[in-house]
């Protein structure tokens, strides 16, 4: 028998096999993670026909700092799963992989290795499986959504490039990856096709019963329909609201709620978006104010419905509507509430006081529910649920208020945050505090605030808080709008919860003095060359002017204001000049006083003497 013809069979034979071997690819992929279980499982979708070793594989997450799976053999064929958990310590029991020659060792059907390389985090992270070449077999990533992406975009772009993952554009997003917040300690992202290599967020799903080396569990079915669902005409309010409420959904996977509106009947929702979605589960009623992005018509019937989605997104898309319901301006349109006394230098016991002077209602009372006091930066306090006030009732806000003592506002807002009504103090000190000066514009913009002059917001457009001590409140004197200064007062006696200790009245002039009198207006003695008038108010807050007049009572001088003033006592001098800057004659002058406040006028004058000396 020819030797080399035996040779030439045995070649075309081994040539033959491996083209078939060949044929056959191998493929293994990440088909479920468990970020805060710290476990991962592979599958093997082809094993070449033979099995394969993935023992020299790496699962990492592109740090560097990874080590092969196992120092034994581990062989996975078609089919099967192996397991890989991180662990703080390898190599003792239980920690020690399950090897060819070990097998099965504790019985749960699959294979465990064990790693003490860095396991994947559960904010945003990605798991790719490298074979023993370095080559990137299958890849997954994740991220918990926050709107920074932290280092690992670059990791996902270089996995994009290697083909390994799809993105929705050129640069990696954190909406191009599995939402790592739904991720828990007991559930896993789970592959949702076990028979195809696929590499986007969308071949992913989160298995609410996590299933390491056994098939996933997908969840496919919505949660049930949501029940109770009403919505009614938000009141009072001018109109453009509706009011939404349904019961709580008890769906163990429940993500959020989404909330339709329509002007025909809902039956199905394939057609619409949500108007809006609410992540909270405890959240069971919103205040609709748009349909489609537009604003609600008063008079205009209107449907909603209200789903569950879970945390695979399912939902279901037939709904039981309530409606119709339509908005309606029902405010009634003399309903007046004020802020009407604040204390802010009691530590932990500041309070607000509010005071319904008309509830519009004939004294049958208004609901003010959702009503809030804030600063301008955050919320303070939010009034109560089924909180009804009356015409000439006072409602005292308390317990876990703390105002600030210096620069402050506190502003009353209805429920949607239009702002009612406001009050401002400050120190005084020549500049506010921190954001101050723009929330006291932003109330003199809004009309609510009284900035005079109107030179913009200064501190000396607020009440001066470092003549409240402790014990002490400012309280409300006039409800004339907008609000300013000169309309609130320093009370020593604090009256929470009725009518403010006394009655407004007009700022009175308590003395008036003018020093020296006569004064020289011939320069003969630069020590008697001007007068000083002197002059104490009753209130710390006014607007105050001063004019000279002659006997015959002419205007002789403009000498001040009108303009506020600030605290109890003033002086001004007159250097016997008349408007046109000249000196006036001698003889006798009339000093003219006026302060004003909200509530009136107070007069009083004064003679004084110009002269000259006596050659």
């Amino acid at each position: 028998m020819n030797i080399g013809r035996w040779i030439r069979i045995f070649l075309l034979i081994g040539i033959l096999i491996c083209s078939q071997v060949a044929l056959c690819e191998v493929n293994i992929i990440i088909s479920e993670v468990s970020p805060k279980g710290n476990w991962a499982e592979l599958y093997c979708l082809d094993d070449g026909g033979q099995g394969v070793d993935i023992s020299s594989y790496k699962l990492t997450d592109l740090d560097g700092r990874d080590t092969k799976l196992s120092d034994s053999k581990v062989t996975l064929k078609k089919g099967e799963f192996v397991v890989i958990h991180w662990v703080d310590s390898e190599g003792i029991e239980p920690y020690i992989d399950e090897t060819d020659e070990r097998g099965d060792v504790n019985g749960n059907g699959y294979i465990d290795l064990y790693l003490t390389d860095t396991n994947p985090t559960n904010t945003d992270d990605q798991l790719v499986l490298v074979d023993e070449k370095g080559e990137y077999l299958d890849a997954v990533c994740w991220a918990n959504q926050d709107g920074v992406f932290s280092m690992e975009a670059k990791d996902v772009s270089t996995l994009v490039k290697a083909s390994q993952w799809i993105i929705s554009g050129t640069v990696p997003l954190e909406s191009d990856c599995i939402d790592s917040r739904k991720v828990t300690s007991s559930n896993s992202m789970a592959r949702i096709d076990l028979s195809r290599d696929s590499n986007s967020k969308s071949d992913w799903a989160i298995s609410t019963n996590a299933t390491p080396g056994e098939v996933n569990e997908i969840d496919t079915t919505p949660p049930e329909k949501i029940t109770g669902v009403s919505v009614t005409d938000f009141s009072p309010d001018q109109g453009g609201r509706l009011k939404v409420s349904w019961e709580e959904s008890t769906a163990g996977d429940f993500d959020h709620y989404n909330i339709y509106i329509d002007t025909k009947m809902i039956k199905e929702i394939n057609d619409l978006d949500p108007e809006i979605s609410i992540k909270d589960r405890d959240t069971t009623c919103v205040i609709l104010d748009t349909c489609n992005g537009e604003p609600l018509e008063n008079g205009v019937d209107y449907w909603v419905g209200v789903t569950a989605v879970d945390i695979n997104g399912n939902e279901d898309k037939e709904v039981v509507a309530a409606g119709p319901a339509s908005p309606s301006d029902d405010i009634p349109g003399d309903f007046k509430l004020f802020i009407n006394e604040v204390s802010f230098k009691e530590k932990d016991s500041d309070w607000v006081e509010l005071y319904c002077k008309d509830d519009g209602m004939e004294g049958k009372g208004i609901d003010i529910s959702g009503y809030y006091i804030g600063n301008g930066k955050k919320v303070i306090k939010t009034i109560l649920p089924g909180t009804l006030v009356k015409t000439s009732e006072y409602l005292v806000l308390h317990g876990n208020i703390s105002l600030t003592s210096t620069d402050e506002q506190v502003i009353l807002y209805d429920p949607f945050g239009d702002i009612i009504d406001c009050v401002c103090w400050a120190d005084q000190s020549g500049t506010f505090s921190s954001g101050e000066k723009e929330d006291v514009q932003m109330l003199i913009d809004e009309g609510r605030w009284k900035d005079f002059p109107p030179k913009g917001a200064d501190e000396e457009d607020c009440i001066d808080s470092r003549e409240v001590k402790p014990g002490y409140s400012i309280a409300r004197c006039s409800y004339t709008t907008p609000a300013s200064k000169e309309i609130w007062r320093i009370d020593e006696t604090p009256t929470p919860g009725r009518s403010n200790a006394k009655e407004p009245e007009r700022p009175a002039i308590l003395n008036l003095e003018i020093s020296p009198n006569p004064f020289l207006v011939d320069g003969s003695s630069p020590t008697k060359a001007e007068t000083k008038i002197s002059f104490d108010l009753s209130e710390y807050y006014c607007s105050v002017s001063i004019k000279i007049y002659d006997t015959k009572g002419r205007l002789i001088r403009d000498l001040f204001g009108p303009e506020r003033l600030f605290g109890k006592e003033h002086e001004v001098l007159w250097d016997g000049k008349d408007n046109d800057s000249k000196i006036v004659p001698i003889g006798i002058y009339i000093v003219y006083l006026k302060t004003t406040n909200s509530l009136g006028s107070t007069i009083k004058t004064a003679t004084c003497v110009a002269a000259k000396r006596l050659r």
